[in-house]
């Protein structure tokens, strides 16, 4: 196999991403807590938060789901990332970038660009917007802070998806193996991981 020739570089300092990812909160707050406050109102809300418990249990079932929420967040990206893989699971990588206490998923290959996507953006959609869906049609004030929260923590996943999305698409995409970002390749060179 010819080995791969790096067409373009695309990627952000772990600073300018966190800054990206912190402006995208209060649209989350109001995306999302929006409709549940039009729908359960002050009153609704206040109740629910009642209806919560022994605070102490409960924040530490919030802590622990919380824990779990990030261990799928990485094995959605993972998941959807091997699923057009050429090696499937073997072309994944996990890991933690302990300076900065950030697990990471990579993917060793280059992918056409809509799969690569599609492993970006499934971890807010999963555990960031349907259960804050669900927690507007039922009003579960535990679940609608769970959905916001990993709505919030996919912000340099919406970060890369903006990046992505000034790509054309006959690119394959690959992960940058040490800087927030990824390459991007010609879709006609032949690849190797």
């Amino acid at each position: 196999m010819k080995s791969k020739k790096e067409k373009k570089e695309y990627t952000i300092s772990i600073k300018k991403a966190n800054f990206y990812s912190m402006v995208y909160i209060l649209p989350i707050l109001l995306i999302l807590g929006g409709p549940y406050l039009i729908k359960w109102g002050i009153s609704g809300l206040k109740e629910n938060i009642i209806k919560i418990g022994n605070p102490s249990i409960n924040f530490i079932l919030f802590f622990i789901s919380i824990i779990f929420g990030i261990i799928i967040h990485e094995l959605i990206h993972g998941f959807f990332w091997a699923l057009k893989a050429e090696k499937g699971w073997k072309s994944i990588k996990f890991g933690i970038k302990w300076k900065v206490l950030t697990p990471y998923t990579h993917c060793k290959i280059p992918l056409e660009t809509k799969y690569y996507s599609l492993g970006v953006i499934m971890p807010a959609i999963v555990l960031g917007i349907i259960p804050a869906i669900i927690a507007i049609i039922n009003g579960k004030i535990f679940l609608l802070a769970f959905g916001i929260l990993f709505t919030i923590a996919a912000g340099g996943d919406f970060v890369a998806l903006i990046m992505l999305s000034r790509l054309d698409s006959d690119y394959l995409v690959q992960d940058h193996p040490s800087k927030m970002g990824f390459m991007i390749y010609n879709s006609q060179s032949n690849h190797k991981e």
